[in-house]
Order: structure tokens, then C-alpha cells, then sequence
């Protein structure tokens, strides 16, 4: 087998390894329950709907808000 298409199989075969094995990772991280109890407390801290600080003050955000309203007009 040529060095090149050696290299090439063996790169691939790590990307792919590496990408199973973050994969397996992360399902077992999602299938525990403290991920679940941790999964439940934020979606009800995030429907209360409170806007942050730092929303509010951002002056790109603003200027965006603007130019959208001045759209629909």
C-alpha cells in the first residue's frame, strides 16, 4: 500500500474513532439521571421568561430591534 494512502486510511480511521467515541460519551452523560434532574431544573428556569441583563443592554441588539421595527413600517 502506497505511504499517502496509508496515512489517509489511518487519519480517517482516527477521526472516526475519536467521532464514536465523543458520541458514546455524550450518551452516557444524557442517559444519567443527574443530566435529566439537571435537563429539568433549566427548561423551568427558562420558561419563566426573565430577561437578562445583558440583553437588555446590548447596543447591537438594539440597533437590530430598531432597524426591524423601522421594516414593518
Amino acid at each position: 500500500m502506497k505511504p499517502v494512502i496509508k496515512s489517509k486510511l489511518i487519519k480517517w480511521g482516527l477521526g472516526a474513532g475519536c467521532t464514536l467515541s465523543a458520541a458514546l460519551l455524550l450518551s452516557q452523560v444524557r442517559s444519567d439521571g443527574a443530566f435529566a434532574a439537571a435537563h429539568l431544573q433549566a427548561l423551568a428556569a427558562g420558561s419563566e421568561g426573565k430577561p437578562t441583563a445583558s440583553a437588555s443592554q446590548d447596543q447591537v441588539q438594539q440597533e437590530y430591534n430598531q432597524f426591524q421595527q423601522k421594516g414593518r413600517n
